[in-house]
């Protein structure tokens, strides 16, 4: 149990710490077209990790790429980082379009790209419990020989739901249990542990309060923290923050 526990922390970690990375490789591949810049894709590469490479937005690469699923990439796909909007067959919906009246007072559309990002969060009691359940084990609290750095539910049976507004930014399976990392925008991620039945995909935007899983396992593990511009990780009692 202990080795286990150590192995989905240390996962734990170096999945936010990747997350939080803002840094722009030195060789990064980009090369340039008529329509603006674009990147190479590479074996390996996500979306996600791409964005953070240059330093954008999800919702930007999505918006401008059309991109209907932003987690299936192939090796050799050019993802535009600027320019204008590119056709693709993989998204049918229309651009919205703004008149304007040129000089020789002809009428002319121009094509008007929105993208979103994910909105700071307010520091201060921005998060609603994630499970209305009992706590097992509090912050701090020693857990299978390890110092806890979220808190313990005892939650089997209850639905998951999403602690602030954000995005997902990573979902994945390990030794038996489920992974889930929203971002919530000014460097805050919370974190889901536990046997559990995911009902969201990275890349998806989410509510805060909406339900994005059931559980499964007695012990439901959640996990708040913050990373500083040098990319250290703190880890925070989410008790602090909770509305209730």
């Amino acid at each position: 149990m202990f080795e286990k526990r150590l192995f989905i922390v240390i996962l734990i970690c170096l999945c936010l710490f990747n997350l939080s990375c803002r840094r722009t490789p030195r060789k990064a591949s980009i090369s340039n077209s008529t329509s603006g810049k674009y990147y190479t894709v590479k074996k390996g590469d996500t979306l996600f990790g791409i964005a953070k490479k240059f330093k954008l937005s999800m919702q930007h690469l999505i918006a401008i790429n059309k991109l209907k699923n932003p987690n299936v990439l192939s090796t050799g796909q050019k993802i535009y980082l600027s320019g204008s909007v590119q056709k693709t067959n993989q998204n049918k919906s229309k651009p919205e379009k703004t008149k304007n009246v040129n000089k020789n007072n002809t009428k002319t559309t121009k094509t008007k790209t929105v993208t979103k990002t994910v909105k700071p969060v307010k520091v201060s009691k921005f998060l609603v419990r994630p499970v209305k359940a009992k706590i097992l084990h509090k912050f701090g609290s020693e857990v299978d020989g390890l110092t806890s750095e979220g808190i313990y539910f005892s939650a089997k049976g209850n639905s998951m739901k999403a602690a602030a507004p954000g995005m997902v930014v990573y979902v994945d399976n390990t030794v038996g249990e489920e992974i889930v990392i929203i971002e919530h925008g000014s460097n805050y991620y919370t974190v889901y542990s536990g046997s559990l039945n995911v009902l969201v995909k990275m890349g998806d935007k989410v509510s805060q309060g909406q339900v994005i899983g059931k559980i499964r396992s007695e012990r439901f593990y959640f996990e708040l923290r913050k990373y500083s511009s040098t990319g250290n990780p703190l880890a925070l009692n989410p008790t602090e923050y909770f509305r209730d």
